[in-house]
């Protein structure tokens, strides 16, 4: 599968910029080989992220995260200028760029492949630039394994945004057992604190069995 994105990740350098590109390189080294098994991982981690990138802003009702990434990759579009930000780049690609529908009726698995790793990469990166809070290709990941709603994902980026956590690779670096010290309070602490404003009902003990029931999906044990 590498060998197939290799060309669609040039048009991304050449397009969205390098920031997005090392984004979109780390996210297909993650993804699983097989094209058919990758769209199905892209189909479920697409949607959770349009949505959290709708509530905080970056992308308006009826965008399109695939749809995105297929005008992002159509000749004549226009590189992403260096000052610009993402959220502005979508407002170029919404409204003055139209969808070429003769390129794309007969696209191959890989070319939708492409379309929403740009889309994808193009989303989370600028989800990641509006609230300061980095999104990595491994939480994205690891976001899948856990069953994360966007819902969740947006109270943590929340949190952690509050708590000048910069980055979701904390939280599961905590989940991992990678944290010691003051860095695992910390993160521990906004932990504890989001569940309780996802579950306000839960006690003490429920907020732990959460995470602990995260743990164990993460490391593939539930």
């Amino acid at each position: 599968m590498l060998g197939v994105l290799l060309s669609g990740l040039a048009a991304i350098v050449k397009v969205a910029g390098p920031v997005v590109t090392r984004f979109a390189t780390q996210l297909v080294a993650k993804l699983p080989t097989i094209v058919e098994t990758a769209l199905e991982v892209l189909k479920v981690v697409g949607p959770i992220i349009k949505d959290v990138a709708e509530v905080i802003g970056v992308l308006k009702n009826g965008d399109d995260v695939e749809e995105l990434g297929k005008k992002a990759m159509q000749e004549g579009t226009r590189p992403k200028m260096e000052e610009e930000s993402m959220e502005d780049y979508f407002e170029y690609l919404r409204n003055e760029v139209k969808l070429d529908e003769e390129r794309w009726k007969n696209m191959t698995d890989a070319e939708r492949l492409q379309a929403n790793v740009t889309g994808v990469s193009m989303v989370t990166t600028a989800i990641s630039e509006k609230t300061k809070v980095d999104l990595s290709p491994d939480f994205i990941m690891a976001m899948k394994e856990m069953e994360m709603t966007a819902q969740q994902v947006c109270e943590y980026i929340k949190t952690f945004s509050e708590k000048n956590i910069d980055s979701m690779d904390s939280f599961t670096d905590y989940l991992r057992g990678e944290l010691s010290g003051d860095s695992k309070k910390e993160v521990f602490d906004a932990m504890e604190e989001t569940e309780s404003k996802l579950h306000p009902e839960y006690s003490t003990g429920d907020i732990l069995a959460e995470i602990n029931s995260m743990k164990d999906k993460l490391s593939g044990e539930e």
